[in-house]
């Protein structure tokens, strides 16, 4: 996370949260909204929160919010890229 930017292709989902099959644009920008509200449920919790990262460990919250701003970038930029 020192360098604001996820490199592609070096990690892998966990198969659970991998689509089960062909994903359509609608489905996608379903789940980008729900990102986005996520992202803003998240401005609502205690800053005593932290999350535990399979790659990462415990992450407080300041540091899960630069994560997921960066973990979104990332696939937003992937998308991006699909759609061109």
């Amino acid at each position: 996370m020192t360098f604001k930017k996820i490199p592609r292709g070096k990690g892998r989902a966990p198969k659970h949260v991998l689509p089960e099959d062909h994903i359509t644009k609608t489905d996608l920008l379903q789940q980008i909204q729900l990102a986005e509200n996520g992202l803003n449920d998240i401005e609502q919790l205690d800053a005593q929160c932290h999350f535990k990262h399979p790659l990462f460990g415990h992450l407080d919250l300041k540091e899960s919010q630069k994560f997921l701003a960066i973990h979104t970038e990332h696939h937003l930029k992937i998308i991006r890229d699909i759609f061109k």
